[in-house]
């Protein structure tokens, strides 16, 4: 349990709807504060508050590059994998076969890498295009 401040001995009690109460929490959660009443002080002091902004296309964005980088590496791993094996053959069946996977795997890789460099792209458009909106809403 935390140690109380023997500064802060005054209570303030007040009854709030749910949907008042409920206000209250969801703006908290956006905020930088990790306890309603630091959030709840600051707001009735009249103090700044800091809130976070989230992007849902940033958030959409990242738990898509997040996927493509555990495909890219699992698939990179298989590669190297494979480019050894090559490396130590020296019979020519067995290495063409390796040749041919290395070349099935390498198409997986660049396939891949488009996907990751159109979602880049994508995401890169909406967020100019954002930006572009805010910096003309902002002036005069």
């Amino acid at each position: 349990m935390e140690a109380h401040n023997p500064n802060r001995i005054h209570r303030i009690n007040f009854r709030l709807t749910e949907a008042e109460h409920q206000k209250i929490l969801a703006s908290w959660q956006k905020s930088s504060d990790h306890k309603l009443s630091d959030y709840g002080r600051k707001l009735l002091l009249g103090k700044p508050v800091t809130f976070f902004i989230r992007d849902r296309s940033l958030d959409l964005f990242t738990a898509e590059m997040a996927r493509l980088r555990k495909e890219l590496k699992a698939l990179g791993n298989n590669f190297n994998q494979i480019v050894r094996r090559i490396n130590g053959l020296k019979e020519l069946p067995r290495y063409e076969f390796w040749l041919q996977d290395a070349k099935r795997k390498q198409e997986i890789l660049l396939e891949i890498t488009k996907d990751i460099q159109q979602q880049i792209n994508k995401n890169a458009s909406i967020w100019y295009q954002r930006s572009s909106q805010e910096k003309a809403s902002e002036e005069p």
